[in-house]
């Protein structure tokens, strides 16, 4: 894979991270409205009906999200996995993703969790070659000692 592949197929790994926080999201959404509608509830029946909409929204975003975003993650380890396309933001925006896997008990967790653990070790190969911000690392000057 050249490296202009690799950074695109990168990017698109990167946005499909993205399913995992809007995921997130949705989750939360539906936990505040579930909590909502037990406070409105006016006997038992209702605020079961309530309880299970929440719940039933929360869990249909985790069903959706949790494979697309998985799905961007073995794309990044595909893209990142030969040293090519390693660029600055894509280490920036890496650690932020699995930053968001570890909120996602408990696979997601341990996911978050090696993930760290690989990538941080590895930050200088996201600098190469003098390049402060990571752009264009091909072109880039070499580093003065």
């Amino acid at each position: 894979m050249n490296e202009i592949v690799a950074k695109r197929v990168a990017s698109v790994g990167l946005a499909l991270q993205l399913a995992l926080l809007v995921g997130l999201g949705v989750t939360v959404v539906g936990a505040l409205g579930t909590f909502a509608g037990i406070g409105g509830a006016k006997d038992r029946a209702e605020a079961a009906a309530s309880i299970i909409g929440g719940v039933s929204q929360a869990l249909r975003a985790t069903m959706f999200s949790v494979p697309v975003a998985f799905a961007g993650l073995i794309l990044l380890a595909l893209a990142l996995r030969d040293g090519r396309g390693r660029e600055s933001w894509i280490f920036v925006a890496s650690c932020v993703a699995l930053c968001f896997w570890l909120l996602v008990f408990p696979v997601g967790t341990v996911i978050g969790v090696i993930g760290l653990c690989l990538l941080i070790p590895r930050r200088r190969e996201f600098m190469k070659k003098g390049d402060p911000v990571g752009t264009d690392n091909d072109r880039a000057a070499p580093r003065r000692v």
